[in-house]
């Protein structure tokens, strides 16, 4: 498979989840789970640039304050239109592959970025 550059990591986070709200900031080993993905997507060679991906509701500036501290960029756009979402994003950063990252996989493995 032919992948162009640059390659973007879109991680998709958000605040307001129906069935475990705020679990972006819960704690595994004294870390918030979305900083566990940001540093595990990091350390995937194939992605040149991270851009967290969340919402422009008020709950989720604890997300993009959190993906400044980690030198990552936020794009905030719709809460209910995903893909719309994403759309935008990368078209802000002239992604030309996008690798779609869930952020409520702390595990994510880099090697299978």
């Amino acid at each position: 498979m032919k992948v162009y550059s640059p390659v973007v990591a879109l991680v998709q986070a958000r605040m307001n989840s129906s069935r475990f709200p705020g679990k972006m900031m819960e704690k595994l080993q004294g870390k918030p789970i979305l900083e566990w993905v940001l540093r595990r997507v990091r350390l995937a060679s194939s992605i040149d640039e991270i851009i967290l991906a969340t919402t422009d509701q008020w709950e989720d500036e604890v997300l993009v304050d959190l993906a400044k501290t980690h030198a990552v960029e936020a794009f905030r756009g719709s809460s209910e239109d995903v893909l719309e979402r994403f759309c935008f994003a990368s078209r802000q950063v002239r992604a030309n592959t996008i690798v779609r990252i869930c952020a409520d996989n702390p595990l994510v493995d880099p090697l299978e970025i």
